[in-house]
């Protein structure tokens, strides 16, 4: 900033979903390759991925390691179909698993039939080297529910810097 109170530095990734588990019902469920989801880096340029949008690899398995120390932006986009009237999508990125330390945003949907029900989070969050930011999806529609699997559903990391206040 205009200031100087932030280091520039920046380092960032995306990623899509492209795979669609299913996520089971009243179930705070880690968007990791332990529960079957895969993620897809989204290249910066060109259709290919040969400008790897992760040059430094730090989001692996689900979860996402800034391995430096400061400041991060956080994005996640989630899309899901049949939430019903009167049911719930949550969204959150949690910080080393902890329920308690997490980015979230709940929705109550009164969807109309047959559309797709979206919700999305974000925030910074202060890391440490070894710190890790995992995205998270809950819903209680019922039954099992897939994550709809597409660029619709993505996540993105950003490095902001340090503080020096």
């Amino acid at each position: 900033n205009s200031l100087g109170y932030l280091n520039r530095n920046f380092f960032g990734a995306s990623y899509y979903l492209s795979s669609s588990p299913n996520v089971a019902n009243n179930s705070d469920t880690a968007m990791t390759s332990a529960n079957s989801f895969t993620w897809t880096v989204q290249p910066s340029s060109g259709s290919t991925g040969s400008d790897n949008a992760d040059i430094f690899s730090r989001f692996s398995g689900g979860q996402f390691t800034g391995g430096v120390s400061g400041y991060y932006l956080a994005v996640l986009n989630l899309s899901m179909n049949n939430i019903d009237d009167g049911e719930k999508l949550e969204a959150s990125i949690r910080i080393n698993n902890d329920s308690s330390k997490k980015i979230t945003l709940q929705m109550s949907y009164v969807p109309v039939d047959g559309q797709t029900s979206r919700v999305s989070c974000s925030g910074v969050a202060s890391l440490d080297t070894n710190d890790t930011l995992t995205p998270y999806v809950y819903h209680n529609e019922g039954a099992g529910n897939p994550v709809v699997a597409d660029i619709r559903t993505n996540i993105s990391f950003y490095y902001l810097g340090t503080s020096d206040l």
